[in-house]
């Protein structure tokens, strides 16, 4: 008698079939019901929608058209950077299918050969080291994801370079920074990672990285001042 169930939607679905089931929630199977969609304008960033863009499509009534044509280009970014993470995650699995084959066999030496090369850190004599400085404001969503996907190329790159120069392959470290705006809370400005010689390690810095805070002046000063810290302490080389 009061019109059924009413679903209010409160967050943007990444995929338009999971706004579909949320919608089906309501006016289930013949009977009434109503959906609304309400949003908070800043968890649009990372959809790469700006301001102008919210207020162009109030004005000519095209807000979902734009929104899901938005949603579409963030699918479509995401899904050919996860599949680059696919493949990445074949390759280690069949390192770890490899390991268990050689335990099972007994093969001691090789077994121990996996290990140290999986396990070994920086040389103490540091050829590099390099600070990798990011945005991580709202909009940088898709490319965070792209970051945690190229650390594999950029240390098999560093790597290369260091032996064609004499040096050897694992006398480099990185360290990835990562700053906001400065209408995040003070622990959101500015989050960095331990120094590594891993590219895993810095991976899984990334993947705990929420692209947030994107509107006003960018802290990048809070992150300058950090490499200059740093610096002071061991020399940086970019």
């Amino acid at each position: 008698s009061n019109g059924g169930p009413h679903v209010i939607q409160t967050f943007c679905s990444e995929e338009l079939s999971e706004e579909v089931q949320i919608k089906g929630r309501t006016a289930r199977q013949g009977g009434s019901g109503s959906y609304s969609l309400v949003l908070c304008d800043k968890s649009l960033e990372k959809f790469s929608i700006t301001k102008e863009d919210i207020e162009n499509a109030r004005s000519t009534g095209g807000f979902y058209l734009m929104l899901n044509a938005k949603r579409d280009e963030y699918f479509k970014t995401q899904y050919a950077e996860t599949k680059k993470y696919v493949g990445y995650a074949l390759r280690e699995h069949k390192l770890g299918r490899q390991l268990i084959a050689a335990l099972k066999e007994k093969k001691i030496s090789e077994v121990m050969k996996m290990l140290c090369e999986r396990n070994r850190g920086a040389e103490e004599k540091k050829a590099s080291r390099t600070v990798v400085l990011m945005d991580a404001t709202g909009s940088m969503h898709h490319l965070l994801q792209q970051a945690k996907n190229a650390v594999d190329t950029m240390f098999e790159r560093i790597s290369t370079i260091l032996k064609d120069n004499g040096e050897p392959p694992n006398s480099f470290e990185m360290q990835f920074v990562v700053y906001r705006n400065y209408n995040a809370p003070e622990h959101m400005l500015l989050q960095t990672s331990p120094w590594e010689s891993k590219p895993e390690n810095l991976r899984n810095f990334i993947k705990s990285v929420k692209a947030d805070y994107g509107w006003g002046n960018e802290a990048i000063e809070i992150g300058l001042a950090h490499v200059n810290r740093e610096n002071e302490k061991e020399s940086v080389s970019q």
